[in-house]
């Protein structure tokens, strides 16, 4: 049998722990496109309606590090990296 959506949010977000180096693919619904991102979470915040977002630390081949937001409802999958 196959995951709910819930099932997945719940697996997506107990991977997500401070310190870990992950690859996280997710879309954004305005631009109708998808992304793929490496890097470490910094944190996951949870939020009072519901959901959570992640903030991830992505170094670029040139440039200094920067910190990427992500809500948890565009995330599509979550692997380590």
């Amino acid at each position: 049998m196959g995951q709910g959506p819930d099932d997945r949010r719940a697996a997506i977000r107990a991977a997500l722990r401070p310190g870990a180096r992950v690859r996280v693919d997710w879309k954004h619904e305005g631009l109708r496109r998808s992304f793929r991102e490496t890097g470490t979470v910094i944190e996951v915040l949870d939020r009072d309606e519901g959901g959570f977002t992640l903030t991830l630390e992505v170094r670029p081949r040139f440039g200094a590090p920067a910190r990427q937001p992500i809500e948890g409802d565009a995330i599509v999958e979550v692997t380590p990296a």
